[in-house]
């Protein structure tokens, strides 16, 4: 199980993920449904600046 591993992304059977696989995935994703590209490290900081806008909890 995933949370077994201490990882935050794991495969079906609690392996490590590769992030080049995580990557590619992504990028299927984001063509198949015509959005614009983006690099997940982008997402990261948009998300942590979005939470940081929201202020605390």
């Amino acid at each position: 199980m995933p949370g077994e591993t201490g990882r935050a992304s794991t495969r079906k059977k609690g392996e490590m993920l590769h992030p080049a696989n995580a990557t590619r995935r992504f990028v299927e994703l984001y063509e198949e449904t015509g959005l614009p590209p983006v690099r997940l490290h982008d997402l990261r900081h948009g998300a942590a600046t979005l939470a940081h806008a929201a202020g605390p909890t």
